[in-house]
């Protein structure tokens, strides 16, 4: 059960051998402390803020600590759908539809009703290999968002893991602004994770459109933020992505190094459903080089 917001904060200022009269000043009297302490009183967005810094904390870590150092069921919902592996691994996302679904009946929450609906769309792609097939199950959140001037930090991963899956004018505009929105929140948590996926989902996109070479400078963003972040297998499907650019441009000899070294990194790695998978995408445009370097 989440603990008091007033039972949290006593307790991170008595750990911190904080009295309270270390905290109380003209904007926080001793009387409204007391009564946020006991429970009695609900602090305004501004007053907990301005407790939290007087904490050494921040309002997130505090939320964090009511929870018992765990995230509540809704946050864990997004956390992990935020940290999926990949789409390919159906079993994980029937899991977390599963358990998404188990919470809707519980209580209707638009971010877990949109999240689940993207999760079936996976499922859609995967059994059909038709990227446009599951554009139903997804229009009502793009007709939602293409209303917003700004959009949070959930909302553009939303469109980060849909844009490909509306028609070429619908997902262009979507991502020129998902770019502009999420290079903006450079600062934001996450935010890295964030464009990294955005970027390697252009470039799959940009691939399935015929303009390969287009997708390049994403590439090379990619390759940047996986090695920032520390992301082996990020960085691994990256390469590979860029030792498909090389084909097409003609560079064979470099172009086979970089995938034969991101295939055996991925097989070290255990990760033998995307091994499989871009194995077969390698096959396929050495099988087909001639439709790519042509368009």
């Amino acid at each position: 059960m989440k603990k008091k917001l007033g039972d949290t904060l006593k307790e991170i200022r008595i750990n911190q051998g904080l009295k309270q009269k270390d905290l109380f000043d003209k904007f926080l009297p001793r009387g409204t402390l007391q009564k946020i302490e006991n429970n009695e009183r609900v602090p305004a967005y501004d007053r907990l803020q301005y407790i939290a810094r007087k904490l050494n904390t921040t309002i997130s870590e505090i939320e964090f600590l009511q929870n018992h150092k765990g995230l509540s069921e809704v946050e864990k919902l997004i956390f992990d759908y935020r940290n999926l592996k990949h789409s390919l691994y159906t079993d994980e996302i029937n899991n977390l539809i599963a358990r998404m679904e188990k919470y809707l009946d519980k209580t209707y929450d638009q971010r877990i009703f949109e999240l689940k609906a993207i999760l079936e769309a996976m499922l859609i792609i995967n059994d059909t290999q038709d990227y446009q097939a599951p554009v139903e199950k997804v229009q009502f959140i793009w007709e939602r968002l293409e209303k917003q001037d700004e959009w949070l930090s959930l909302d553009m991963l939303i469109l980060a893991h849909i844009f490909f899956i509306f028609p070429t004018y619908t997902a262009q505009k979507i991502i020129n602004r998902l770019v502009t929105h999420i290079e903006s929140y450079v600062y934001f948590q996450n935010n890295k994770r964030l464009q990294l996926g955005l970027y390697l989902n252009i470039a799959s996109y940009l691939k399935m459109n015929c303009e390969i070479l287009s997708s390049e400078e994403y590439i090379v963003k990619a390759i940047e933020l996986a090695r920032e972040s520390e992301n082996l297998i990020l960085e691994t499907v990256a390469n590979y992505r860029l030792a498909e650019i090389l084909l097409v441009k003609g560079d064979k000899e470099k172009s086979l190094d970089i995938a034969e070294n991101s295939f055996a990194i991925l097989k070290l790695a255990k990760r033998d459903k995307l091994l499989d998978d871009i194995k077969a995408e390698w096959q396929q445009i050495n099988n087909n080089i001639d439709y790519y370097t042509l368009t």
